[in-house]
């Protein structure tokens, strides 16, 4: 059988890993996998292999123990199916950027799907902030309110599922309700992500429409253009960075919380080399 490395289609990969094991045992079985996979359907790989269901993201991971994947062949199988189930042509080419960097051993901007989605989408991290304000109501359609119908109810729930998931949250699974945890998102360096990018992107739009909608007394917005020295840029990256912690700091301390603010700080090339 071929290496996982060289498939593109993670159904055909499933095909021919069911049919090595077959050969080389009778007793292997679509039951023998579920059991090692801890799956509640016996033919739940089949229907996936051939077609009839799509993999859940729950089930990712319990396929890769049931096939046996070491770490990095776990890590492609995971993005193999998210690059192939993607639903538009963004997220399918993050998932192909991921499989490239997998084939080559590189996993410096390899992001899971969790944290492609926490950042591509602006608002699972602002929900997380929201949980910290005096009388948040951990209900999707409260929260969803609170951000002008922003989101979706619908997507308010998936958002809440995504951060408990990655950790950022903890859910009472009886209530419903939740608590922050004190988990930042790990992620690898982001200077080249395109998730990143989106974020920035979905942070830069809501800015814009900020300008239209809130008066001074909710905003501060302001701008400097100004001639510069290239080599004192790395500097000045430094300072804007220590001033984001900064604020972070001053406005940790400002409990009880009543509202969620988002902070952009922007230093860019307005010309080019002549």
């Amino acid at each position: 059988m071929k290496p996982i490395f060289s498939y593109n289609n993670y159904r055909e990969f499933l095909k021919d890993h069911y049919q090595e094991k077959k050969s080389q045992s009778k007793s292997y079985s679509f039951r023998f996998f579920a059991k090692k996979a801890a799956l509640d359907s016996p033919n739940y790989y089949k229907l996936v292999m051939d077609g009839e269901r799509s993999l859940t993201h729950r089930n990712i991971r319990k396929f890769t123990k049931g096939l046996g994947l070491g770490e990095r062949e776990a890590l492609y199988f995971e993005n193999l199916v998210h690059h192939n189930q993607a639903k538009d042509d963004d997220e399918r080419a993050f998932f192909e950027k991921n499989l490239e960097l997998t084939r080559a051993q590189d996993d410096r901007v390899i992001l899971t799907k969790d944290q492609h989605d926490a950042l591509a989408n602006w608002y699972p991290l602002a929900i997380k902030e929201a949980a910290l304000l005096d009388g948040f109501v951990p209900k999707p359609k409260w929260i969803a309110s609170r951000f002008d119908y922003r989101f979706t109810p619908e997507q308010a729930r998936e958002a809440i599922e995504l951060l408990g998931r990655l950790g950022l949250i903890e859910i009472d699974p009886k209530t419903g309700t939740f608590r922050v945890t004190q988990q930042s998102m790990q992620t690898p360096d982001l200077t080249h992500s395109h998730s990143a990018a989106l974020f920035h992107k979905n942070m830069i739009d809501l800015a814009r429409e900020a300008v239209d909608k809130q008066g001074s007394d909710q905003r501060c917005l302001s701008a400097l253009t100004v001639a510069v020295r290239k080599k004192d840029l790395p500097e000045a990256f430094r300072k804007i960075h220590r001033f984001r912690n900064e604020m972070d700091d001053y406005f940790l301390k400002g409990k009880p919380y009543d509202a969620v603010y988002q902070l952009n700080l922007q230093l860019f090339r307005l010309d080019n080399d002549a």
